[in-house]
């Protein structure tokens, strides 16, 4: 059973953000200072 929020298209569009903000983190892990990749794994999950 799918909640009704999950059909709106803003909502739809931060999943795809959330998915490209974690692609992003990982390829740049170890080029850069490990707190902010730390930081935005809190935000995104």
């Amino acid at each position: 059973m799918a909640f009704q929020f999950e059909k709106l298209e803003v909502y739809q569009k931060s999943l795809t953000w959330v998915e490209t903000v974690e692609v992003l983190c990982e390829s740049i892990k170890g080029k850069i200072s490990y707190s902010l990749i730390d930081q935005s794994g809190e935000v995104s999950g």
